[in-house]
């Protein structure tokens, strides 16, 4: 029963993860890094046009880390409602559940479920929508 639990705590965080796109928040804080990066080490800019560029980057990656920040949040919270939900309908031992938290063999195959889900739901997705 706990490996269920943990199994479907797992799919619940892949598809929040998915729908609040996670991916694409910080892979644009990554941008805005980069392009910050760009600006301080460009020739063409003056210091003061640097600086400008600068201000307007460190807004707007804390404007998108912040963001990024509330998602994770919302995930966090969104997992402990599931997880008290299940609690209440789904007779387990809530010790035995955090202690299968710590085997290593729970980690492994909750991973390799995790993946496999990822991958299938790739797959079908895929198949539904075509490029």
């Amino acid at each position: 029963m706990i490996y269920a639990v943990l199994l479907l705590i797992s799919f619940l965080f892949i598809e929040f993860f998915v729908l609040l796109r996670m991916r694409k928040t910080a892979l644009s804080i990554v941008t805005l890094s980069q392009r910050a990066i760009g600006v301080v080490f460009s020739k063409d800019l003056s210091d003061d046009q640097k600086e400008v560029l600068i201000r307007q980057a460190s807004v707007e990656m804390f404007k998108t880390t912040f963001k990024f920040f509330i998602k994770l949040i919302s995930i966090v919270l969104g997992l402990y409602l599931a997880y008290m939900l299940l609690a209440k309908v789904l007779p387990f031992s809530e010790t035995a559940f955090v202690e299968s938290l710590y085997s290593v063999k729970v980690i492994i195959l909750v991973t390799l479920a995790a993946m496999a889900y990822v991958w299938l739901r790739n797959v079908i997705f895929q198949r539904l929508h075509p490029s």
